[in-house]
């Protein structure tokens, strides 16, 4: 037996390594195995081999390295038509350049032919971790799942090359089922779950939003003692950003021996301030970063701070930020894209415009969807409407985004008809609960009550399901209807109530647009920053609540403003307070204010904007965060009394 097999092993070419290592295991060698082994050892045709099999792996993995991969595999049938037969190193190193060019049937036919020919290397272990990493590459999730099964006992790297193939497949569920069935069999087989494993799990995690999974999984980590890895802190921080638990991001990132913090973390951290609105800690985490000299930021850091100073909007920041760009980092498309959504969501359209044309490849829709949503926050709908049609002469792709930034700019601008086409033409395909949202927004604007109910329908019928922020914007823009009287709104939102009798909303003559905010973004951080107002003020940054007490002064000078108003009958919303605030601080009329605020839907603080921006001479830009931004000017708004 034991001479059968070893010759086996040499005729199949499985290495005479792996022929030696078995001879030297079998306590009795027969004369015949030995015989076999010292001939073929001996042969030169043997060591021939060898030495063509290490050129060929050689030069197969340099020419992928240097993204030639169609060489490597032309290479590779070269040298097997002229006889070379193909040890396991090159096998392997063959089916890793299928697997970075997605080349699928290549890697069955070198699968199928290997289990033709040499089927006791195609059943290596070693051999089939490589398979199993060239089929999920490739999305063939079912033959990799096949290969990891037949694996008698699969090590912790086996695991990982499956989990990966899952990532890369976006089967999250799948990943987390894995696991549980590793960690069913761990104690009789000792399989210790290692970074590389947990890292699949976290991002899983994340993906699924299973946040209750995800903080168990921490307490691995911390059970593990895996919690000073930088890779699973920077995962882990990412994942609590995406659960909105802004407290658990700072836990992790200072559990890192500041010493060791690494410019991915950093970024990974400002990333989560910004996405959770709290775009101040992002610049807080920059400024350190250039006062300390930790590092050199690349674009994905820069992308990060850039991001996080367009939510605050301010002009006076985004031309700082522009001047410290390294000139590798600002030729970058994705840098250069939000750029343009910066300038755009600082109220300089203009200077958006300019980037935009300056741009030499235009070919991608993204950067024409930027400048629809820079040209429709800032209330200029028409311009919108012309990057649209460019787009169509163009034949640049429409997507989801394009229809709901187009849709969205004509609804700021009251472009009731033009939407209303766009709508009517578009596929049915991209009428997502935005495209709803906005729609009925649009067509209870213009008092089409009946119309709201039909859309509302077509949704629930679409997608399966009722959608309580749908029946949040009709019944809120009813009760801000100031052409209806009281008695009217109440008759009005009865026959809704009437006609959908499973209609379950309590007061829905109470509802406002600041109940739709909370409804659109449901969050605690952005809803615990409704009401908030940020300016900046002689190079710092303020924020503001509403019927913020720290300013008495605020309050005097509105006394002044406002002495037809009886004190308790003023409105103190933030942003107001922060636009007298600027008043009292700065005393130029060249000086531009800005301010971003978390709502803006009070016409009377809408009114004394203009009135001031006529009586202290000042140029005031407003810009909602969720909403459109308006530009004040000589008592007139750009809004032009759409508000």
């Amino acid at each position: 037996m034991s001479r059968r097999l070893l010759t086996s092993l040499l005729k199949y070419n499985y290495g005479f390594s792996s022929a030696d290592r078995f001879y030297s295991a079998v306590a009795q060698p027969d004369v015949i195995s030995k015989s076999s082994a010292s001939l073929y050892q001996r042969s030169s045709s043997y060591q021939k081999q060898i030495t063509e099999n290490k050129i060929l792996t050689s030069h197969m993995k340099n020419m992928n390295k240097n993204g030639e991969g169609s060489k490597a595999l032309a290479l590779f049938d070269q040298k097997i038509q002229r006889g070379i037969i193909p040890d396991q190193f090159t096998l392997t190193t063959v089916l890793n350049v299928c697997a970075d060019m997605k080349k699928l049937i290549k890697g069955k036919q070198i699968h199928e032919e290997l289990i033709r020919t040499n089927p006791l290397v195609a059943s290596d272990n070693r051999l089939r971790t490589s398979l199993m990493h060239m089929y999920g590459q490739c999305g063939d999730i079912q033959s990799a799942e096949k290969i990891f099964y037949e694996i008698e006992r699969p090590t912790e790297y086996d695991y990982s090359i499956l989990m990966k193939s899952y990532d890369l497949s976006h089967m999250y569920k799948k990943i987390l089922d894995l696991y549980d069935e590793m960690k069913a069999i761990s104690s009789s087989d000792e399989i210790c779950p290692g970074a590389q494993i947990y890292a699949y799990i976290i991002k899983a995690c994340k993906n699924l939003n299973a946040e209750e999974r995800g903080r168990l999984l921490h307490q691995e980590i911390l059970y593990y003692k895996l919690n000073t890895d930088h890779y699973l802190a920077t995962l882990l921080i990412d994942m609590y950003s995406k659960f909105h638990d802004l407290k658990a991001c700072e836990v992790v990132f200072q559990a890192i021996n500041p010493k060791l913090h690494n410019l991915y973390m950093y970024s990974t951290m400002m990333k989560a301030y910004t996405h959770n609105d709290m775009p101040e800690k992002t610049l807080e985490m920059y400024k350190q970063i250039k006062r300390d000299n930790l590092f050199q930021l690349d674009e994905v850091g820069y992308l990060c701070v850039l991001n996080a100073y367009a939510k605050i909007g301010m002009l006076k920041l985004a031309n700082q930020i522009y001047c410290e760009l390294p000139e590798s980092v600002l030729r970058t498309p994705y840098i250069q894209n939000t750029l343009i959504d910066l300038f755009g969501k600082c109220g300089d359209f203009r200077r958006a415009r300019q980037i935009f044309d300056n741009l030499n490849k235009r070919q991608s829709g993204k950067v024409y969807n930027t400048m629809i949503n820079v040209y429709g926050i800032n209330g200029r709908g028409q311009d919108a409407l012309k990057i649209f049609q460019q787009m169509k002469l163009n034949d640049i792709k429409l997507d989801f985004y394009t229809y709901v930034l187009i849709l969205r700019a004509c609804q700021f601008s009251k472009l009731i008809q033009e939407a209303k086409q766009i709508f009517q033409s578009m596929n049915k395909q991209y009428r997502s609960t935005e495209i709803y949202v906005i729609m009925i927004d649009i067509y209870s604007q213009c008092g089409e009550y009946d119309k709201c109910e039909l859309l509302i329908q077509e949704f629930e019928q679409v997608f399966n399901h009722p959608l309580s922020k749908l029946w949040y914007i009709l019944f809120a823009s009813i009760n801000s209807n100031s052409s209806l009287n009281e008695e009217q709104r109440k008759n009005k939102l009865q026959d809704i109530l009437d006609r959908n009798p499973r209609l379950n909303v309590e007061n829905p003559d109470r509802i406002t647009y600041r109940d739709v905010k909370i409804q659109l973004w449901e969050h605690e951080n952005f809803v615990r920053r409704l009401g908030d107002s940020l300016t900046l003020v002689n190079n710092t940054l303020h924020t503001f609540v509403d019927n913020d007490e720290r300013y008495p002064e605020i309050y005097n000078e509105l006394t002044k403003l406002e002495p037809e108003i009886d004190r308790t009958q003023q409105c103190t919303h933030s942003l107001k307070l922060a636009l007298v605030y600027n008043l009292l601080e700065t005393s130029q009329s060249s000086d531009l204010i800005q301010i971003t605020c978390y709502q803006s839907d009070c016409s009377q603080c809408h009114e004394f904007t203009k009135r001031m921006s006529k009586l202290k001479k000042r140029n005031i830009i407003i810009r909602d965060i969720i909403a459109s931004t308006h530009h004040f000017k000589d008592g007139t708004c750009s809004c032009e009394t759409k508000f």
